[in-house]
């Protein structure tokens, strides 16, 4: 007769706890895994997100039941993290530390943190003058020693949001007719730019000047300088009732069209077409303003030599040859003031490339023996 083998009441409580050893055994933290590294370098001040750890036991596999690993920043100076974001603070190099509570777990990680150094503002594609209910995105760049820095959040600010306001991304709205400055802050640094924000009304002002390759080329006694074959650009300012307006297309005329005129499409350009003077006239209704333009001789990488002769106070004939590195000088004395003294030809010789050449006949030496 066979007699099977009884365990007893014991044998349930027995596997139970074998069960759990083993289970217990397997859920044991062993180490910890990060998934995803964080970025070797961060550039600017945008928050980046951290990838999270998940904790293994001893066979690699995660435990079921995931206990919360830490974060921390060991150079809060630099950079804190921030429900699991890494926001810069500062130039230099922070440790993160994935760290498991109450046990020796834990990982380091470096990263680089570079922040701005330089900010660059520019005006839109169109020009700091915006017309009123329109909009124009603004040109910034940033740097971090000499390379570009994308994805920075600045700050904007306008001095006058109900004339022109701005939005997070540097977009402009012009609202109504002033003058504004747009500031972009990040940090400490801070940089500025002035726009008009231009009304529609037709202009009761005109003003016109202009600027070359020389920002002293113009003034109001002596107008608008622009070699002959060549053209710079004419500045119009344009108000109503003092506020800056839209320039609408004026109708121009001038003086003397062989010398010089002006020509306006998006912009207004003085032509200059022959040596000398004369004025242009812009109109637009019963609004004018007019710009003197003095053409002077091309420089001498254009043409070898420009000649002038001249009658100083004796009544001697004096040519001049320019050959134009300064034609400015050399032709205000020349052209612009009929008769130059003596003075004035060596301060113009001095100023510019003239040459000074007095042609005489050499006089016979007396006594000459044939």
């Amino acid at each position: 007769m066979i007699q099977r083998a009884s365990f007893g009441p014991s044998f349930p409580i027995i596997s139970m706890a074998i069960a759990v050893f083993v289970l217990a055994c397997e859920e044991k933290p062993a180490r910890l895994r990060i998934d995803g590294e964080p970025p070797k370098a961060v550039f600017g001040t945008v928050p980046v997100a951290l990838p999270k750890a998940t904790v293994l036991d001893a066979k690699d596999q995660p435990l079921e039941k995931q206990p919360v690993v830490s974060l921390e920043s060991r150079s809060p100076a630099v950079a804190m993290v921030e429900n699991g974001h890494l926001v810069p603070l500062a130039n230099g190099e922070v440790e993160l530390r994935y760290h498991l509570p109450g046990t020796p777990l834990e990982e380091v990680r470096k990263v680089s943190i570079n922040l701005v150094d330089r900010i660059e503002l520019e005006c839109p594609e169109l020009g700091c003058d915006v017309p009123t209910g329109k909009k124009a995105r603004l040109k910034v760049r940033f740097f971090h020693g000499g390379g570009r820095v994308e994805n920075v959040a600045a700050t904007w600010e306008s001095s006058n949001p109900t004339s022109m306001s701005v939005d997070a991304e540097g977009v402009v709205l012009a609202e109504a007719a002033g003058v504004v400055t747009v500031s972009v802050k990040l940090g400490t640094l801070e940089k500025k730019l002035k726009l008009r924000a231009l009304g529609q009304s037709e202009p009761d002002r005109i003003e016109l000047s202009c600027r070359s390759e020389n920002t002293d080329l113009f003034d109001a006694d002596q107008g608008c300088r622009v070699r002959r074959g060549a053209a710079v650009p004419v500045q119009i300012e344009a108000s109503a009732g003092g506020a800056p307006v839209v320039v609408p297309l004026l109708t121009w005329t001038s003086a003397d069209p062989d010398v010089a005129k002006v020509a306006q499409a998006d912009t207004a350009e003085a032509l200059g077409l022959a040596l000398g003077t004369t004025k242009v006239t812009a109109r637009v209704g019963s609004t004018s303003a007019t710009l003197k333009i003095m053409v002077v001789p091309p420089p001498c990488s254009e043409t070898s030599s420009e000649m002038f002769t001249h009658k100083p106070p004796e009544g001697r004939s004096v040519p001049v040859t320019c050959h134009m590195e300064r034609a400015d000088t050399c032709f205000y004395h020349y052209v612009n003031k009929k008769n130059p003294t003596e003075a004035q030809v060596e301060e113009a010789l001095g100023q510019c490339c003239c040459e000074l050449r007095i042609k005489e006949e050499e006089p016979e030496e007396e006594g000459a023996v044939e």
